[in-house]
């Protein structure tokens, strides 16, 4: 990565990487998510602490209306794998979305990079998180996910916590 800035919040080290082209697309989710342009969708896999698809041959944008198409499958989802972790009282609701058109085996999917969103920091300080910027979280568990999605069939694959959590 290039011009990274890495924070270490609560044990948890982040990296937040500039831009190296095309800015995302305008969040659509109350700000607490981004759609990456072709040319940076494969940023989102780089991370240290989940699994991530490998042998991509070709990156696309997605649109608008397809990932309005698969949020509420997603929702399903994550609660879904929240549910063995009730102590969390996570929902859905709490998570920021990256979203990153790719190509695996000659078939379009979007990967998800979920990112816990919170509101403020460990002082009780307003935060913001900019979607627009890749973000890598090393650990952090069940705070950040990766999944798949692959639009022609319309299903999920591949959802993996951070580790340990």
């Amino acid at each position: 990565m290039n011009q990274n800035l890495v924070a270490l919040i609560a044990g948890v080290s982040i990296s937040l990487a500039t831009p190296f082209s095309a800015e995302a697309e305008p969040d659509f989710r109350d700000g607490s998510s981004a759609i990456f342009p072709a040319d940076r969708a494969e940023l989102l896999l780089e991370q240290c602490s989940r699994p991530t698809p490998r042998g991509v041959t070709g990156t696309w944008t997605p649109t608008p209306e397809q990932i309005s198409e698969l949020e509420p499958k997603l929702a399903e989802l994550i609660d879904a794998h929240l549910s063995d972790r009730p102590r969390l009282r996570l929902s859905h609701e709490n998570y920021g979305r990256q979203y990153g058109g790719l190509v695996l085996d000659g078939q379009k999917v979007i990967y998800i990079n979920g990112v816990y969103d919170r509101k403020t920091n460990w002082q009780g300080e307003p935060t913001s998180i900019d979607y627009s910027q890749q973000i890598f979280v090393c650990d952090g568990g069940a705070s950040y996910f990766g999944v798949v999605y692959d639009v022609e069939a319309g299903v999920f694959s591949d959802f993996y916590f951070n580790g340990h959590g």
